[in-house]
């Protein structure tokens, strides 16, 4: 994964796949927050859905870069720590102890748990 300076807006549109949608960057992107990106399966932005398993949410990527969901902050976690948190759901990313294919999934749960 690398951090990406995403541009003041983007747009994506395909009419002929209904799952690709047009989308715009909500600005002011704030200096404290990052995205997840990967060169992997053509360029794919880490998010976290709304889709959950279980009480935690699913993280995903997906291709598009304008969608709010796919902001993180860097927070102080304590003892030299950083704490991934997305302010679109309130919900901090974590290494469940859910295997797939081998390799742990990363989740996300709210503040209060």
């Amino acid at each position: 994964m690398e951090l990406v300076d995403p541009a003041p807006t983007v747009r994506h549109q395909a009419r002929e796949d209904p799952d690709k949608r047009a989308v715009t960057m909500p600005l002011p992107m704030f200096p404290a927050q990052i995205m997840l990106h990967t060169d992997q399966q053509n360029g794919q932005f880490l998010f976290v859905s709304n889709d959950t398993q279980g009480d935690d949410k699913v993280v995903e990527a997906h291709p598009y870069p304008g969608e709010f969901r796919n902001r993180f902050e860097a927070q102080a976690g304590g003892s030299g720590n950083v704490r991934l948190y997305n302010p679109a759901t309130g919900c901090y990313l974590f290494v469940s102890e859910d295997d797939r294919g081998g390799d742990k999934v990363v989740e996300a749960h709210p503040v209060s748990r």
